[in-house]
């Protein structure tokens, strides 16, 4: 065991004392004006000190508008004296000729963190006639500020260019603190591509928000058709305002949005005494329909409600049902209970009041009767009838009876059969001695 320690004490503190050395380098080294290039990081290790595979290093990227990147995969090999692993690097060079620099960060690996250094490279001017025509990106959003809670529909908007036509994108992201993002996929747009995201303010207050993606970018030329990958990285600040506590209902749960009910349904429109079935109701409107709470429905004396879990994703876009389990306590044409939700609609800064009707049910089958717990007898059979008085003794009204001779006499249960029974005994044992 001491030696097994011992060894373990070597390895990590050569871990611990490995020296890395990181280089860079560009593919093409002078790129033109948005034009794609490959970032290849080299990291050289003592023999058999690799630092093993990376673990997340798309997150660990500068996220930059000018230059974007996106992590491309890893190549391991070496097998001199120095262990090698490269980290490629899809990226785009800025539109502006001159000197520009990507700074420097830290990439994490199974075993290590390993420092990144600086690259400072240079983008060409371009040539007397030679033009761009490259494809061109734009994030559209909401021109106003935004709500806390609220879920507002951006679009990352890719058109074609005179050179190249985009043909996919994917892999859209977004990266800021504050922020909760969801990518709804890309479709054909006039002129080229749109990318469908939404977006949650978490926190109020001044955000900057950066949405990366990766556009398959098609050039036609002498060689013939030519895809490559070319990331974009647009942002945009953004101004989040809380939502006021003046006016904010009790039952407020986080809606924000402009909302309106939808249709209200039940599973079964004649249930019997008992029998559980399902409402529905369904929430319209533009907001934070996947963020909300279903809203409560309290017990009364003739509903038992509970509510169902929801299951799966697969809804109507702008719309989400709430379903409510109904067991009926009495019969009857009766209406199922009111659902009420309150929301806050940002475009008017104003609390809004949604109620779903009430529907109509006739409930089948007959009301349980009352039954006397005390008196009740699980083996009898069930009458309507009042059980007959339990019996009452009759001890502590022995000297009225002995002042009547007339009632005490046929209690051959009472008191004076007990005395003679006493007596009887004490004779017959004198008797016997």
């Amino acid at each position: 065991m001491r030696a097994l320690a011992a060894i373990l004490c070597l390895l990590a503190a050569a871990v611990a004392e490995a020296q890395d050395v990181a280089r860079t380098r560009l593919i093409p080294e002078t790129p033109a004006p948005g034009q794609p290039f490959r970032m290849e990081i080299t990291i050289e290790s003592e023999a058999m000190d690799t630092p093993g595979p990376a673990l997340r290093t798309g997150a660990e990227l500068p996220m930059l508008e000018e230059i974007p990147l996106r992590f491309a995969g890893q190549r391991m090999g070496g097998l001199g004296a120095r262990g090698t692993t490269t980290l490629l690097v899809s990226g785009t060079a800025p539109r502006a000729p001159g000197t520009h620099r990507i700074p420097a960060f830290t990439v994490t690996f199974a075993v290590r963190k390993v420092r990144i250094p600086e690259t400072t490279f240079t983008v060409r001017p371009l040539e007397p006639g030679e033009t761009l025509g490259l494809v061109e990106a734009t994030l559209e959003l909401p021109d106003r500020p935004l709500t806390l809670g609220e879920t507002v529909t951006g679009r990352l908007v890719v058109r074609h260019g005179e050179k190249e036509r985009a043909r996919g994108v994917w892999s859209v992201e977004a990266r800021g603190e504050g922020v909760a993002f969801r990518s709804l996929g890309a479709r054909s747009d006039e002129g080229g591509i749109a990318a469908e995201f939404e977006v949650t303010p978490t926190r109020a207050g001044a955000l900057d928000l950066k949405v990366g993606a990766v556009v398959l970018a098609e050039t036609r030329g002498a060689r013939g058709v030519e895809t490559k990958d070319r990331p974009v990285v647009l942002s945009r600040p953004l101004r989040i305002l809380p939502v006021p506590a003046q006016g904010r209902p009790a039952d407020w749960s986080g809606a924000v949005g402009k909302f309106r009910a939808g249709p209200v349904t039940v599973s079964k429109a004649k249930p019997e005494i008992g029998e559980p079935f399902r409402l529905s109701v369904t929430l319209q409107g533009e907001g934070n329909l996947e963020r909300i709470l279903p809203p409560e429905v309290p017990h009364g004396d003739t509903w038992d409600v509970l509510p169902v879990r929801e299951r799966g994703t697969g809804r109507t876009p702008n719309e989400r049902t709430f379903t409510y389990q109904l067991t009926p306590r009495l019969p009857g044409k009766l209406t199922t209970p009111s659902v009420r939700l309150s929301a806050f609609d940002p475009a008017t800064r104003t609390f809004d009041r949604i109620v779903f009707p009430p529907v109509e049910v006739e409930v089948t089958g007959q009301a349980p009767e009352r039954v006397e717990l005390v008196a009740a007898d699980p083996g009898a059979a069930a009458t309507t009838e009042a059980p007959p008085a339990p019996p009452v003794s009759r001890l502590a009204d022995a000297p009225d009876d002995l002042a009547d001779p007339e009632s005490a006499a046929p209690r051959s249960g009472g008191w004076l059969a007990t005395a003679n029974l006493a007596a009887l005994a004490a004779l017959l044992s004198g008797v016997a001695l």
